[in-house]
This record gives structure tokens, C-alpha cells and sequence, in this order.
């Protein structure tokens, strides 16, 4: 199965005074999950639950009360890159893209304008784009487009087989009966490998 990345916020990173890197980063969240149009419940768990993850009882309180009022506010993206640019390092910058892209995937799906918030907030507090490519790709997700085609399919009622999803539907594309055995499989997967081989 697979195990998201853990996203580890350091306390000693979220202290500060009013615009300090608490607001700053949940902010940024808070616009994230507001550039798709819709507040998603799983985005918004999400958060919570790091926030749970890495702070005190008392503070996850605070912070998540915190969230749900910047959740209200519009805020200046650019306004906030700026001061992460200028007030933060190298480390805290990544740390801020792999929090974001935790919560754009969470649901497995990564729309249009999350993927273009994403990249815009990495390219205004310069994150190198092999940076974040790299980042992004801790994270399993599907684009918009993965999701319109399945979509698509299921409103067809098309069957789209994975590679284990039918046993007779292996022994069909080896050309072979179900009963044989299982040398005369190896052969029949070697014939085939040879015959579509390059």
C-alpha cells in the first residue's frame, strides 16, 4: 500500500509575531484549497491533522482556530511569498512547497489551478523548478485529466482491465487454455515476448 510522505512542521519554524510563519503558511494553504473553487473536506482534514501531528494538544487547537478564521480572509499570495522570500531560507521555502503539495494530493487528485498555485508559489520564493518537480513527485496523485478520462469510462461503462484483474483474460492474451501448465505458460510468455519484442 501505499504511505504518503510525512510533512513535519517544526515548532521552533511557527513561532513569530503576527505575520509569523504560521499565518504565513497557513495562509498559503488556505488559498490553495480556495483555488479550485471548492473548499474540499479532505484538504481541510488534512491540515488539521498535521497540525495535530506536529504540535501540542494546546497549539493544534489554536492553530486549527487560527486556519478556519484564514480560511475566511482573502489574502495576496505575492504579498506572502514576498516575506517568505525575504525573511526565510532555503529550507523553510521547500518545507512550505512539501506542505502544500501534501495537502493539493491528499485526495489523490491534483486539479489545474492547484498545480498552477503550486508553481507559482515555488517560482515567487524560488524554489528551483527541479526542486519542486521532485517534491511533487513524493506524492501520489492524479491530474484533472486522469480524472475526466476515468470519468468518461465509467459514464461509457467501458471495463478497463488491470494487468491482474482477470486471470482468463491473462491466459487469453498468451494465446493458451486455461488449463495447461505452467511450463507450457513460461513458453507461451517467452513466444510472446519474442514476437513483440523490438
Amino acid at each position: 500500500m501505499y504511505e504518503r510522505p510525512s510533512v513535519i512542521l517544526t515548532n521552533d519554524m511557527f513561532m513569530g509575531g503576527e505575520d509569523g510563519y504560521e499565518t504565513l503558511i497557513l495562509a498559503l494553504a488556505a488559498e490553495l484549497i480556495k483555488s479550485d473553487g471548492n473548499q474540499n473536506q479532505k484538504e481541510l482534514t488534512y491540515v488539521d491533522l498535521i497540525l495535530e501531528k506536529n504540535f501540542s494538544a494546546e497549539n493544534a487547537i489554536q492553530l486549527k482556530s487560527e486556519f478556519r478564521k484564514i480560511l475566511k480572509r482573502e489574502y495576496k499570495v505575492e504579498d506572502i511569498c514576498y516575506t517568505l522570500n525575504s525573511d526565510y531560507d532555503a529550507g523553510a521555502k521547500i518545507q512550505v512547497i512539501q506542505f502544500l503539495c501534501a495537502i493539493a494530493t491528499c485526495d489523490s487528485y491534483l486539479t489545474d489551478s492547484e498545480y498552477r498555485f503550486l508553481l507559482t508559489v515555488a517560482q515567487k520564493i524560488r524554489v528551483p523548478f527541479k526542486t519542486f518537480r521532485a517534491i511533487l513527485a513524493m506524492f501520489n496523485y492524479r491530474t484533472q485529466q486522469h480524472r475526466e478520462q476515468h470519468k468518461k469510462n465509467f459514464n461509457q461503462k467501458k471495463k478497463v482491465y488491470a494487468a491482474s484483474s482477470s486471470l482468463t483474460k491473462a491466459y487469453e492474451l498468451l494465446e493458451i487454455e486455461v488449463s495447461v501448465t505452467d511450463k507450457e505458460v513460461k513458453k507461451a510468455y517467452r513466444k510472446m515476448a519474442k514476437k513483440h519484442h523490438p
